[in-house]
């Protein structure tokens, strides 16, 4: 009993800032990680893939999101995928779900014209042994539950179907730049 209460307070910490080594005040940082799954898995996973030759089962997937009145950073590693592929990836509105429309549309920043500037685009091409590294800033935050999920597309720029989605409880900073 004991174990698990300290489990689930650790998992807290890391949401919450706690973890992220000196966090300064007024910054939300947090990392989530899984492992993908199809919707029909016996065990559920926050990490879905409708798309198992793009996005193979048991291919995984980190995001971590720092935010402060500045911006927003969000850097993802992706592990198990196809090698030497490009995909696109963005933010999107809604959490994943049995069908790929379920996480909704793209995440747009409200003060940001129309474009890729009021986007989070997370395009990337993995490497040999099919993992990736991709970083993207925003001079905005996220709305408080505006940013649902990462969608990731077979393609660049999130065009195509949706391979895959991971639910990601993207946190904003209250200050000027939330929009």
């Amino acid at each position: 009993m004991v174990a698990g209460v300290l489990a689930g307070a650790a998992a807290l910490a890391m949401l919450t800032g706690g973890g992220a080594g000196n966090v300064p005040a007024g910054t939300y940082w947090q990392r989530v990680h899984a492992q993908f799954a199809p919707p029909s898995a016996f065990i559920a996973s926050p990490a879905v893939t409708y798309d198992m030759e793009r996005v193979p089962a048991a291919a995984g997937i980190v995001v971590e999101q720092s935010t402060d009145a500045s911006g927003t950073r969000i850097t993802a590693r992706l592990t198990g995928l196809n090698p030497r592929r490009a995909y696109g990836m963005d933010v999107h509105t809604g959490t994943c779900g049995s069908t790929p429309g379920s996480a909704g549309s793209r995440y747009r920043d409200a003060g940001s014209p129309a474009g890729p500037a009021g986007r989070m685009p997370l395009d990337f091409t993995t490497d040999a042994k099919g993992g990736a590294t991709v970083t993207a800033w925003r001079g905005w935050n996220f709305r408080p539950g505006g940013a649902g999920s990462v969608v990731i597309h077979p393609t660049r720029h999130g065009e195509g179907d949706r391979a895959a989605c991971f639910a990601v409880p993207f946190g904003p900073v209250a200050g000027p730049s939330v929009r």
